[in-house]
């Protein structure tokens, strides 16, 4: 209503209109506002008041909160209330306290300041949803995933869909108006593409059972994808740009992918070796080796840190020169840590 607003004098809370005139005293209630609406306690459960002063929402709910937008900062929330039912599911509604999600959730990934947070019943993990996708929240209801828009306010992609394979986090990736979605309808796995809309890119019709991350920079990435239980990599709009020839495809970084050859679920060994390509599917580093730790460019030049079969526990280098040269001793490295790169460094250019 306009011109209305809550006020709080002399211990009683009142609805005053634009000359200050009293519309309504709720007397002395235990309640505190937020956004367009007055958040009253009774005995320890929550309800809201709106600006016509009448309860939207009954006291029965066991917190009300207004949830922080995810750059790290305590001074920013986004327009929406967190309701939290007795059930222990959660609820979103709009600034007026209308709910405006179908269904409680096990999980709604807001109200942290630098995560969005989410779970399953056994496991926990956090995403960063970065400030240039800020609008999309993580959530999920029991083993299901979806999207939020919460800056226009409205579920994007309704919670029905799995994580992708294998155990990945739901909708890892989104760094790009490009969003995977997977889907295990009677025991297939299928993928798409959707944009922050809820719109399918890539629809389900294309085949697809897996579809890697969209980059920040869209443009000349290339997009790992599985068909018929093969890799290789398509653009943002679709079109195939590698074919599906790989057992194992990793994102491009750099210009640069590693790829296998093998089975997919033997981590080390002969089952399973990986090489490095570049974006037109040339291969700067054979496929050799049981594990590729990095892949690191040093001169305009490609070097990996890898595992040759049967060394589960030493380094090696190997590059242009087509030298397979061991790590020092003295050198550290482990899978996904930057430590004694300059180190390493070193010794490639030694070599």
């Amino acid at each position: 209503m306009l011109g209305i607003e809550f006020a709080h004098i002399d211990s009683k809370w009142m609805l005053l209109d634009k000359t200050g005139k009293v519309v309504k005293n709720f007397g002395c209630i235990d309640a505190y506002t937020l956004l367009s609406v007055l958040v009253v306690n009774n005995d320890g459960l929550y309800g809201l008041i709106n600006l016509d002063g009448e309860f939207i929402q009954q006291c029965e709910y066991l917190s009300i909160t207004q949830p922080f937008c995810n750059r790290g900062n305590n001074n920013e929330k986004h327009d929406v209330l967190l309701l939290q039912d007795q059930k222990y599911k959660y609820w979103l509604s709009d600034k007026n306290g209308n709910i405006v999600t179908s269904r409680g959730y096990s999980k709604i990934g807001i109200n942290y300041p630098h995560y969005y947070h989410f779970s399953n019943e056994s496991y926990n993990g956090m995403i960063d949803l970065y400030d240039r996708i800020h609008p999309l929240s993580l959530t999920k209801t029991e083993s299901y995933h979806g999207l939020f828009d919460m800056v226009n306010i409205h579920e994007v992609v309704p919670a029905i869909y799995f994580p992708g394979p294998p155990d990945s986090i739901p909708f890892d990736g989104i760094y790009a108006d490009g969003i995977p979605v997977h889907d295990k309808s009677n025991g297939i796995m299928r993928c798409k593409m959707v944009d922050s809309k809820g719109n399918d890119l890539i629809p389900f019709e294309e085949g697809y059972t897996d579809i890697g991350k969209v980059p920040w920079s869209v443009d000349g990435y290339l997009i790992y994808a599985q068909k018929n239980n093969k890799y290789g990599y398509i653009n943002i709009d679709g079109v195939v740009k590698i074919p599906f020839k790989y057992d194992v495809a990793k994102e491009f970084q750099s210009g640069f992918a590693i790829v296998g050859y093998g089975d997919p679920n033997q981590c080390y060994g002969d089952g399973l070796l990986y090489g490095v390509i570049d974006q037109h599917d040339r291969l700067v580093i054979p496929v050799m080796f049981s594990c590729i730790l990095r892949v690191h460019i040093i001169d305009d030049k490609v070097f990996v840190y890898a595992q040759l079969p049967n060394t589960r526990n030493e380094f090696f280098i190997y590059g242009e020169n087509k030298k397979v040269c061991k790590v020092a001793e003295n050198v550290s490295l482990r899978e996904g840590h930057n430590e004694n790169l300059t180190c390493i460094d070193g010794e490639i250019r030694k070599k």
